[in-house]
């Protein structure tokens, strides 16, 4: 990839005070299985995003009950008035967070792997230039607007018979290194990874090869590589699926 800012960049756009994005954080969601609810639950363990000597910083749920999900705030210090170690998630059964319905493991699993398993953006992790430690803000309209392009750009490469830019190759069986998101229809790498972060595979392979054979990039300036791509690389290997989720 010729020029990797160019190629992606407008798919991690900074905030207007110019803050850059390094990690967009996912729950999986289902439906309810109550049939007079059928709401979407954000399938999340816990709500912590920073646990520090001096800082907390957690999402709140604020269910909208019209559009039958919900809402994701961001609390910080005295504004978490809650337990954010509790999710909707617990010894793998969830909670509809609208009726209080629980979703067993099972019935997961079964949605899961009829391909009924979505995805909700809950928040956005950035940094600013000059400052120290990481901003954590609710997800916008435009976040996912921004998302919606990757999935249209994905589908476009893979439209050019371009289809190994996803990696397609089987996971490991059940069980293997500790792999158990085989039981939720998860089977291929590629599973793993968001559309954006499919698009950003050649890219952190490019940043890969720039860092460990010679050259090094550059966080500003023209024709340089971004910030954001350059913490790429960190972000990719802790997370397979922190993507509750991180991207």
């Amino acid at each position: 990839m010729a020029n990797g800012s160019n190629a992606i960049g407008h798919l991690y756009p900074s905030d207007p005070d110019g803050s850059a994005p390094v990690a967009y954080l996912w729950a999986r969601t289902v439906k309810c299985p109550n049939p007079a609810c059928g709401a979407i639950i954000p399938l999340i363990s816990q709500l912590l995003l920073c646990k520090q000597a001096r800082r907390t910083v957690a999402l709140r749920m604020v269910p909208e009950k019209d559009r039958r999900r919900v809402r994701f705030e961001v609390a910080e210090g005295a504004s978490v008035t809650f337990d954010p170690a509790i999710g909707t998630m617990q010894r793998g059964d969830a909670k509809c967070p609208l009726c209080e319905q629980t979703a067993p493991v099972t019935y997961l699993r079964q949605e899961c792997r009829a391909g009924r398993m979505s995805q909700q953006l809950t928040a956005v992790v950035t940094v600013a230039a000059g400052s120290v430690g990481k901003r954590y803000r609710a997800a916008t309209k435009e976040d996912e607007s921004v998302f919606e392009q990757s999935v249209l750009a994905l589908e476009e490469l893979r439209g050019r018979n371009e289809p190994d830019i996803v990696p397609h190759e089987p996971l490991p069986p059940v069980g293997t290194l500790g792999f158990r998101v085989n039981n939720y229809g998860l089977l291929k790498w590629g599973d793993l990874f968001s559309s954006r972060q499919l698009l950003a595979l050649p890219y952190a392979t490019k940043v890969h090869d720039m860092q460990f054979h010679g050259e090094k990039p550059k966080p500003t300036g023209e024709g340089s590589w971004p910030l954001h791509g350059i913490v790429y690389l960190d972000d990719l290997r802790g997370q397979a699926d922190r993507e509750q989720g991180e991207e």
